[in-house]
């Protein structure tokens, strides 16, 4: 049979170079948009690191200086900061509130992150960090493991604990491969002990892993006053229990926290779902229109090849309802001229595909696909080959599939009159 096929694309090599070669075009840039498409998917599919769901977002001002409440440094018994501390404690005493964290810089979708850099030893390496308090984890954790969110927080607990991301070190840092009980060394030359490995976590689905070191916040720190008159730095965050998540509790606790909050000077903004965080951080970056567009001017360039190969294929098969009629008179079955159109396309795209195959590797060797979201690899060259084969072979198929069939059911007299 294959013999056979061979022959008839030899014979007729003038007719089959051109298509030949449309093959081998079509192969290359298909290719090159099933792995965009194939990198966006498995961007979009990842793991985040944490979990946003039933998470809220407190946010919190300063009263102004003069503003009815206001009380003057001088006249105050505690700082704003210690009053803070007290605020969050009647939070979690709530039985609808799982956890609650406080941060600067370290809570999911905010804008801007801050940098420095860590060594161990003599590997110096800039990495992102967050100052967190221990409930963080709490707060952020899989839901799925309550245990090891209980075991991070209680890492970060310990005196000059940091926690790192698991497994950043096996692309961007070979050499910088933190573990549990070493020491690392920040760019102010102070010391902390590495005390927990979590999960490394995504800025947003659209974007790739980011590794974090996470330092704790102190109370202390709080309570000395460090972020009066700059409350609106300090991130508050807590977890509600899935049953009570209802905007009725949220409406309520928004009122009590209103009026718990006036007895320092600072007061509460408003009480923001992260997932409305969420699409203001992706808003604000433009990282969903920006891939939309791109994956809208894929889908169309797949639209107009599909439309062209099969339009391709379709006119070929009408064009040879006379040798199909001739086949049917010398005793061919409908099932056996079925098999040998689609046989046809399916060698000539096999016969295309390996030099399509050649240029496609160097096309990646010359690094003109996105490695930033995920690295090169043969498993993804390999994978979106397959995807572009499969794809162009079912192109040919449903070219050639509706006219073999009508002609199939023709009587080879009738056929024969194409001849």
């Amino acid at each position: 049979m294959i013999q056979h096929i061979l022959k008839l694309i030899w014979n007729q090599r003038r007719q089959n170079g051109w298509l030949w070669a449309e093959l081998l075009l079509v192969s290359v840039i298909l290719w090159f948009l099933v792995d965009y498409l194939y990198v966006m998917g498995r961007t979009y599919t990842k793991p985040m690191g944490f979990d946003i769901e039933h998470t809220y977002f407190l946010a919190f001002d300063n009263l102004a200086e003069g503003a009815t409440g206001y009380v003057p440094k001088e006249e105050r018994e505690r700082t704003d900061g210690a009053l803070m501390l007290e605020l969050l404690d009647r939070l979690r005493s709530n039985p609808d509130v799982e956890a609650v964290c406080y941060a600067d810089m370290g809570v999911p979708y905010r804008l801007g992150n801050r940098q420095m850099n860590w060594s161990i030893d003599t590997v110096v390496v800039n990495l992102r960090y967050r100052q967190v308090s221990p409930d963080y984890f709490r707060v952020f954790g899989s839901r799925d493991e309550p245990e090891r969110n209980e075991a991070l927080a209680a890492a970060l607990r310990e005196a000059d604990a940091v926690v790192l991301s698991e497994d950043f070190a096996r692309r961007e840092y070979p050499d910088f491969r933190p573990a549990v009980g070493q020491e690392v060394t920040s760019y102010s030359e102070r010391k902390y002990k590495v005390t927990g490995l979590c999960s490394v976590s995504r800025p947003s689905r659209y974007e790739r892993e980011v590794p974090f070191v996470y330092i704790p916040l102190p109370a202390s720190y709080l309570e000395e006053g460090g972020f009066d008159g700059n409350m609106q730095s300090l991130e508050v965050a807590m977890r509600v229990r899935p049953e009570a998540d209802t905007p009725e509790f949220i409406d309520r606790l928004r009122a009590e926290l209103k009026t718990q909050a006036r007895a320092g000077n600072f007061y509460l903004l408003d009480i923001v779902p992260f997932s409305t965080l969420r699409a203001e951080y992706i808003r604000g970056y433009g990282l969903e229109n920006e891939a939309r567009t791109y994956v809208a001017i894929a889908v169309f360039l797949l639209v107009n090849i599909f439309l062209g190969v099969i339009g391709t294929f379709w006119f070929r098969s009408e064009y040879r309802k006379g040798e199909m009629g001739l086949r049917m008179a010398l005793g061919s079955s409908r099932g056996q001229l079925r098999g040998i159109l689609a046989g046809e396309g399916l060698m000539l795209l096999a016969l295309a595909f390996v030099p399509a195959f050649v240029i496609s590797f160097n096309i990646a060797q010359l690094e003109l696909l996105d490695t930033e979201l995920l690295p090169f690899t043969a498993g993804r060259f390999l994978a979106c080959q397959a995807i572009t084969f499969c794809v162009i072979a079912g192109m040919i198929v449903c070219g050639v599939w509706y006219p073999a069939r009508q002609a199939a059911r023709m009587e080879p007299a009738e056929a024969l009159r194409y001849e």
